[in-house]
């Protein structure tokens, strides 16, 4: 019959159990007061055993399960961010039959069919631009000869009529030399031709001659007059010279096509402090300030030239442009007033 009682401010528990028959010993008494640092300390060591067991079942739950789980799936991230891209793929080689391996199995076979693909695009591509490269080769030859053939003829027509036909087709033949040279061109480049590779020089001085020759005579039957102007001494750069005489006409090509009869193209050559500055102007109808900076741009057109219908995709000036930043040089365009554009070409002289 056990009870509790306070004796003495403290709690004490009693007993009384009947252990036999009746006697001295039949029936035993016992009482017992608290003890609160015993107590406590058995509380204590209750406590601490507990929070050991649960750090030993976390410990081992980590290094038996957690673990070996995040190491999976950390390379299995670092597979699924790579996939696809050339020689930085690490399969994540995960082998259980479980969710996991599956998905890097995956992956495996994802990066793989990708990466058969690229390549198959790749051969494509150089196959295409290589076949672009030769015809734009085999083109040149005939088109150079058609157009001296259309410039002679013009000796010969007495009709206003049939001379403004045949100025018109030499202007058309003058477009398509071009257009071949740039598509041969835009082939190297994409093939990654460097226009220093060996350190090539080119004089700017001659090739502006040479490129006023040849544009005032188309510019001439356009009623465009061309001009230009250049130091006496020769201007050393470091580029290939048909790299730099097709950045450098494309540029003029450009200004004399969009130029209206009766107009100016003026090529100017300077150099100061080590560094040349060509810069082309013409005072045809220009381009808004706010198209400016897409003239650089494979496929932009100002709204004037689509509606005089003047030819090409601006693939001229998109080829200048990255063969300027091959070279280490700058290509700007600027508005010109009353009209007009500015083309200027800048970069270091040797």
């Amino acid at each position: 019959s056990p009870f509790v009682a306070w004796k003495e401010a403290q709690l004490a528990a009693k007993f009384v159990r009947r252990v036999g028959q009746a006697g001295d010993c039949g029936v035993i008494q016992g009482e017992f007061t608290s003890f609160p640092q015993v107590r406590q300390a058995v509380g204590s060591s209750y406590l601490l055993s507990s929070f050991l067991g649960v750090f030993v079942v976390i410990g081992a739950m980590m290094i038996f399960a957690i673990r070996p789980i995040a190491r999976r799936l950390r390379r299995l991230s670092y597979a699924a961010r790579s996939v696809g891209s050339e020689g930085d793929y690490r399969s994540a080689s995960d082998s259980l039959q479980d969710d996991i391996g599956e998905i890097s199995m995956i992956l495996d076979n994802a990066h793989s069919r990708m990466r058969a693909d690229a390549e198959h695009l790749e051969q494509r591509r150089v196959a295409l631009e290589q076949h672009l490269a030769n015809v734009a080769h085999d083109l040149r030859t005939p088109m150079s000869s058609l157009h001296l053939g259309l410039q002679e003829l013009q000796g010969h027509v007495e009709s206003e009529t049939a001379k403004d036909l045949l100025i018109r087709t030499i202007n058309d033949s003058a477009y398509l030399m071009g257009l071949t040279d740039n598509l041969h061109l835009a082939s190297r480049l994409s093939d990654g031709a460097d226009p220093t590779a060996g350190h090539a020089r080119t004089d700017l001085g001659a090739l502006v001659d040479k490129i006023e020759l040849r544009f005032s005579l188309l510019g001439k039957m356009s009623g465009v007059q061309v001009v230009a102007a250049r130091p006496d001494s020769p201007v050393w750069v470091i580029c290939d010279p048909f790299i730099a005489e097709r950045a450098l006409s494309n540029i003029v090509h450009n200004a004399v096509t969009h130029g209206e009869r009766g107009g100016n193209v003026a090529v100017v050559l300077e150099v100061m402090d080590g560094m040349f500055e060509l810069t082309v102007s013409d005072d045809g109808p220009g381009v808004p300030p706010e198209d400016l900076s897409m003239l650089a741009e494979r496929t932009f057109r100002s709204d004037e030239a689509r509606q005089r219908d003047v030819p090409g995709q601006g693939l001229g000036l998109a080829i200048t442009h990255e063969i300027a930043r091959r070279s280490g040089w700058t290509l700007e365009f600027a508005g010109v007033e009353p009209r007009g554009l500015q083309v200027t070409l800048k970069g270091s002289a040797i």
